[in-house]
């Protein structure tokens, strides 16, 4: 089944990049990142009719930092960028490019229209500093997996609260977008981004299979 949705100026306005997108099937919704602007886009896909919410929070934001890729200063402003679906569908979690804060909310708050901008934002929880991340994306377990730009890695948060690296590689140059089988297998892309013309190896995807 192919569904097309239309975003109107107010939902998608010029400057915007509506980026990574999860949907949650059960409660027939998704949720886009916008990358450009920094919100979150709330579509339902029954009606097709779309929200767009924390346009003006922080935590959709980039931060005023810079940050090194393989002793590369990076300075871009990517706002709101990685998001990820916990295995219920209760919270989205998220994070800027440019930003090393991970956030959450609970989506029934995302798609609740009765409340304001200024209630939403107050919704809003600070998880943990993630660092640098281009992709999360949670297993079937509950452990949410980071991309770590800033040192070829792949990370994770664990249920309990901790950030440990899975795996370091010089081969994940900028890695970037997630994929979880329902086996447990990750895969992972590297897009190579700070190379820019000066790239020299193919995109690459690697299969991770974690303990």
């Amino acid at each position: 089944m192919i569904q097309k949705i239309i975003f109107e100026g107010h939902i998608a306005p010029t400057g915007s990049y509506l980026n990574d997108i999860r949907v949650d099937t059960e409660r027939q919704c998704a949720y886009i990142t916008d990358s450009g602007e920094g919100a979150i886009i709330v579509v339902y896909l029954r009606t097709g009719r779309a929200s767009r919410r924390l346009t003006a929070h922080p935590s959709t934001k980039a931060e005023d930092i810079t940050f090194t890729i393989e002793g590369q200063e990076i300075n871009i402003k990517v706002h709101s960028d990685g998001l990820a679906l916990d295995p219920n569908g209760e919270f989205l979690y998220y994070q800027a490019l440019t930003g090393k804060s991970l956030y959450r909310i609970k989506t029934e708050d995302l798609r609740n229209p009765s409340l304001s901008e200024i209630q939403l934002g107050d919704k809003v929880e600070f998880v943990t500093q993630s660092g640098v991340s281009d992709a999360i994306e949670f297993d079937q377990k509950g452990t949410l997996y980071l991309t770590s730009l800033e040192y070829n890695a792949i990370r994770k948060y664990t249920p309990e609260g901790h950030i440990e690296i899975v795996i370091q590689d010089p081969q994940l140059k900028w890695p970037d977008s997630f994929s979880v089988t329902q086996e447990g297998i990750i895969y992972v892309t590297t897009s190579q981004l700070h190379l820019g013309n000066s790239r020299t190896e193919p995109y690459k995807i690697f299969r991770l299979i974690p303990d």
